[in-house]
């Protein structure tokens, strides 16, 4: 085997040629990448840095033969989708070719070239976006661009609409440039007038609220096509009203005012708190349809107003209205809110009637009616006759029951919910909860935090103080306070579970010294807080620091004392020994004692 030679001497290859050094091959690979670079600036039409004019075409290293081998054409730019390519000048298309060429560069040499070139790239922009704008601005002495189409050709105008149905969709929306090439193309074609009301609800799908409000402003005679998605788009603006305004007095003078889908977009009004400039509209309406009357309900949802909402629900549904699903579910709402069950039992009559009940979200808002005025036995069965059930159906259910007094059947539909391979969300899993809180049962209440895991109780408030509760309640408060200490996110109702959980059983010094840590940490008390301080007292028989904390909340905090607070202080007083003057605070209540109230006046008694 022949011995490998230094480094220093020339190597040969298998053919008797020279190989090259390794500082040789690094100085002609840094050459190559130079006429690379040359050619690239060449290609775009910017002057060529002085550090790379030897190297480009013409120069002193590149001349020669090999040269013009080395030259490569221009890379070719595929041109735009036919759907939107067509109308657009060879001007336009060189510019969007040579953009495409500007960001497409790999290196740039210098900061001024680079300066240059952004510049170059910037005054291209503002032309392209001047000659898009141009066609809404047309000389007086062209034609209208609102004027019929008379000869566009066929093909055109069926891909122009649709183009134009494609972007209707308001999950699946066009990109905003895309809608504004369309606008551009139907200038061109001279199509708008046909195919204005189209591309306004493009507009509208694609956020181009004031692309849309200035195309309308525009048509001479906008008709009940084109002013609702006007409408729509200035309902969308931050300061909606008056632009709003000014289309209500522009409809006003058209004969389309009357229109059903004009005055239900006039509801705007509703989203700027002019609630009864919206009813005023809606009162103008002849024969009001479904969905004017969904949308006057929910706008008095959203304004806090959840009577005028069942009151307005009442008459729809006495004039006549067929209510959808939506409407429906709109009103079963408003009606559980307001405990308006006469209201929403005749919507759960309509739905029958319509046949919209057997939808679950109806059934479900149903359900949510019945429980919340108190009718748990019609809730069951609607909730038994749902032919499917999702999980906020089950919730609804076992929340029924945990609310009203039955935890014993909360729990059985809760198992039975999990059996069956549903997931519960954290208000169902903290219903349970308060039902195993209720009967006392720690292990079933171990079983039912099974059903999600550990992470949500230390980041849901909602888990962790159903948890506490439980804890608490069962006598384990090293456990509630384990659960405390762990959790990532605590609320003021957390704080105050914990606060109540140290007060009854025996930790008053720690329930104190939490109040202090809670205010530190920038929490605000409130009223229940009071509640847990002050039967802290009464368990620690600290008659003094109860009547401080009972006048701080008064004077400091301008609370006003709860039955609940009234409570405490009795059986604080009863607990001392201080009958008399236990009995004396029950008589200068300014609302009727409760049987908690004289309970703990009569525990005192028996002790003493």
């Amino acid at each position: 085997m022949e011995p490998v030679p230094p480094p220093s001497l020339p190597r040969f290859g298998a053919r008797g040629q020279r190989l090259k050094t390794s500082a040789e091959l690094r100085a002609s690979r840094s050459v190559g990448s130079k006429k690379r670079l040359a050619r690239r600036w060449t290609n775009w039409g910017a002057p060529v840095p002085p550090s790379l004019e030897p190297y480009a075409y013409g120069g002193a290293s590149s001349s020669g033969a090999g040269s013009s081998s080395s030259r490569r054409r221009r890379r070719h730019t595929p041109s735009p989708p036919p759907s939107l390519s067509s109308g657009f000048s060879s001007e336009e298309s060189e510019e969007e070719e040579d953009g495409d060429r500007v960001v497409e560069g790999d290196f740039i040499a210098s900061d001024e070239a680079e300066a240059r070139v952004l510049a170059r790239m910037k005054r291209r922009s503002e032309r392209a976006r001047f000659r898009e704008s141009e066609p809404l601005n047309p000389p007086p002495t062209s034609p209208s661009t609102l004027a019929p189409a008379t000869s566009v050709p066929a093909a055109a105008a069926a891909s122009t609409h649709r183009a134009l149905l494609r972007g209707l969709s308001p999950s699946k929306p066009l990109p905003p440039l895309t809608v504004r090439l369309l606008h551009g193309r139907l200038l061109r074609l001279d199509l708008l007038a046909d195919l204005s009301h189209l591309l306004l609800r493009a507009l509208f799908s694609s956020g181009l609220h004031l692309h849309a409000l200035s195309l309308h402003s525009l048509f001479p005679d906008p008709s009940h096509l084109t002013l609702p998605f006007a409408l729509n788009s200035a309902s969308r603006l931050p300061y909606p009203l008056p632009v709003g305004e000014q289309l209500h007095a522009r409809s006003l003078k058209l004969p389309s005012h009357s229109n059903p889908h004009v005055l239900t977009s006039l509801t705007l009004y509703a989203k700027c708190g002019l609630l009864d400039r919206a009813r005023g509209v809606f009162d103008e309406m002849r024969c009001p349809s479904t969905a004017s009357c969904t949308t006057l309900i929910a706008a008095c949802m959203d304004a806090g107003r959840v009577k005028e909402a069942v009151a307005a629900a009442r008459k729809a549904l006495a004039s006549g209205m067929r209510p959808d699903s939506i409407t429906a579910v709109r009103v079963l709402t408003a009606c559980a809110q307001a405990a308006g069950l006469d209201a929403g039992e005749a919507a759960w009559r309509a739905a029958l009637r319509d046949r919209v009940a057997t939808r679950l979200f109806v059934a479900t808002a149903t359900v949510n009616l019945y429980v919340k005025c108190g009718q748990i036995a019609k809730a069951r069965e609607v909730f038994d006759r749902m032919p499917e059930k999702d999980a906020v159906a089950w919730g609804a259910m076992v929340g029924g029951y945990a609310s009203s007094g039955h935890p014993r059947e909360a729990l059985e539909l809760f198992f039975a919910m999990r059996n069956q391979g549903v997931r519960p969300d954290c208000y169902t899993v903290a219903d349970a909860l308060s039902a195993c809180t209720r009967l006392g049962k720690l292990d079933l209440g171990r079983r039912a935090a099974g059903a999600v895991d550990w992470d949500e109780f230390l980041d849901d408030p909602v888990l962790g103080a159903a948890l506490i509760g439980l804890y608490v309640k069962s006598g384990s408060t090293w456990d509630a306070w384990s659960v405390f200490q762990q959790m990532r996110n605590r609320d003021i109702v957390v704080w105050n579970k914990m606060i109540l959980g140290l007060g009854t059983t025996g930790h008053g010094k720690t329930a104190f010294a939490l109040v202090g840590q809670m205010e530190k940490s920038g929490m605000k008390l409130n009223d229940s807080t009071f509640v847990g301080i002050l039967c802290s007292c009464a368990h620690t028989g600290v008659v003094k620091d109860g009547w401080r904390y009972f006048h701080n909340m008064v004077e400091l905090y301008r609370f006003i004392p709860r039955v609940d607070h009234y409570g405490c202080m009795v059986d604080l007083l009863s607990r001392a020994g201080l009958l008399q003057e236990a009995h004396r605070l029950i008589n200068d209540m300014p609302m009727k004692a409760n049987a908690v109230v004289w309970g703990a006046l009569l525990g005192g008694c028996k002790i003493h």
